[in-house]
């Protein structure tokens, strides 16, 4: 069976060098966090911190500002998120339950084989899952909405049997 993972362009499309590769993560800071990259195909990415909480972060899923205001913290635990409007980006690689680990994050673009929930259609608006709210799923990108985030992207395609979905961050 073959999964649908999240698609990082080629390193060579991006405006800077990169020393991660957009779909590593690192125990140390090799670029400075919030330092920002585009791409060619207009996508954006940022260099961030994550913090795991109880949530492990995959490839695909929404990322969101952690309540931690030390540093750009994200997180994919939408409970230790910060409030309204929290949302960071798109996950480009998966994580494992680890603090202080540092990551690229897609902020702004197309995403191929984003993580969503089952209901998402081609052309739905898309929020950020929440435990609890509306049934969501934490870690997911869902057509419901809630009372703490606005839309965030909008579904080029349709839900797959893998969960997953092409979308559009705005």
């Amino acid at each position: 069976m073959t999964t649908l993972v999240y698609s990082n362009p080629a390193t060579n499309t991006l405006d800077k060098p990169i020393l991660l590769g957009l779909g590593s993560s690192s125990a140390s800071a090799v670029h400075t966090v919030g330092e920002r990259r585009s791409s060619t195909d207009g996508r954006e990415f940022q260099f961030v911190c994550y913090d795991c909480s109880a949530v492990a972060a995959i490839c695909g899923a929404p990322a969101v500002f952690s309540s931690c205001t030390a540093m750009l913290v994200v997180t994919s635990d939408t409970s230790d998120g910060a409030t309204e409007g929290a949302f960071a980006g798109v996950f480009c690689s998966s994580q494992a339950n680890c603090n202080k680990v540092y990551l690229w994050i897609c902020t702004k673009g197309p995403v191929t084989g984003a993580y969503v929930e089952s209901d998402v259609a081609a052309g739905d608006m898309l929020f950020v899952g929440q435990a609890n709210c509306f049934d969501d799923i934490e870690g997911q990108f869902n057509s419901i909405g809630s009372s703490l985030y606005f839309p965030v992207a909008v579904a080029k395609t349709a839900e797959n049997a893998s969960s997953r979905a092409d979308i559009v961050i705005f």
